[in-house]
């Protein structure tokens, strides 16, 4: 064929492009195909002892994106094969692999659907949502109310819990269930900062229950939100260091030297 002949030529472009698609390939088997599958449907030898799940790469179907359609933007995959997903059994692999390795094996799994491999497999430039770099205002007591008022206007209660611990049972698009995550736990599979949760709400995630809620609320409600869910976790965590502290003091002898600590 034109392209292997191309390739034996010497052309650069094709030599480096072959070159990734077999590192890509090589890091998906090594690092992947155990819960994804060798077919990266979902069906890897690990995936029977997950609570959830792995997701089937041949859907083309992805629940972390910074887009509202099918599409993910460039980044997208990356990211969550950096950060993995929190509360899940994906876990982070940005401490394993390159960025190369990152970025080569994003491309092999894009080839497991024909929506998302090849040229022309971008996203419409109205689909694209911006995720602002900076809040537009600090978190307060107030953000955090109106959050709350968010939170049950958009009947978020329905799925994640009237207090966020996500216990209520839910399936994704193919009956599967979805391991929900507790917001108490401070657990977000979307990533750690504002900006993540931010991008979760907005843009929702595709295959679940998850829908997007860019059109129902504007930016600052969104900031809102996204206070509300913060406050979960947070008064829950203020409430266990105080408890370890109390504990800790507790236990220790009188005259115990606290300089070294």
């Amino acid at each position: 064929s034109a392209a292997p002949a191309a390739a034996q030529s010497g052309d650069p472009a094709l030599l480096r492009q072959k070159q990734e698609a077999s590192l890509g390939r090589s890091v998906y088997q090594a690092a992947c195909a155990g819960c994804h599958g060798l077919k990266g449907d979902g069906n890897g030898p690990g995936a029977l002892q997950f609570a959830q799940r792995p997701t089937d790469c041949t859907h083309g179907v992805y629940k972390l994106r910074s887009t509202l359609g099918q599409i993910p933007a460039p980044g997208d995959l990356e990211r969550t094969i950096r950060l993995g997903m929190a509360g899940t059994e994906m876990v982070p692999f940005g401490h394993i692999l390159s960025e190369r390795s990152i970025q080569a094996v994003a491309e092999y799994i894009k080839s497991f659907s024909a929506d998302l491999s090849g040229p022309e497999a971008v996203p419409e430039a109205e689909d694209l949502v911006k995720i602002p770099a900076e809040r537009p205002f600090p978190r307060s007591e107030q953000t955090v109310a109106q959050g709350r008022q968010l939170y049950e206007s958009l009947d978020c209660a329905d799925c994640h819990g009237d207090d966020g611990k996500g216990d209520r049972d839910q399936t994704d698009d193919w009956e599967f269930p979805v391991a929900m995550v507790s917001f108490q736990a401070g657990h977000y599979k979307s990533g750690s900062r504002d900006s993540d949760l931010f991008r979760s709400i907005a843009t929702g995630m595709q295959g679940t229950t998850m829908e997007a809620y860019k059109d129902e609320a504007g930016e600052e409600e969104l900031w809102k939100l996204v206070d509300y869910i913060r406050s979960l976790s947070d008064a829950e965590r203020r409430g266990f260091l105080l408890k370890t502290f109390d504990f800790f003091i507790r236990s220790q002898p009188r005259g115990f030297d606290y300089s070294n600590y």
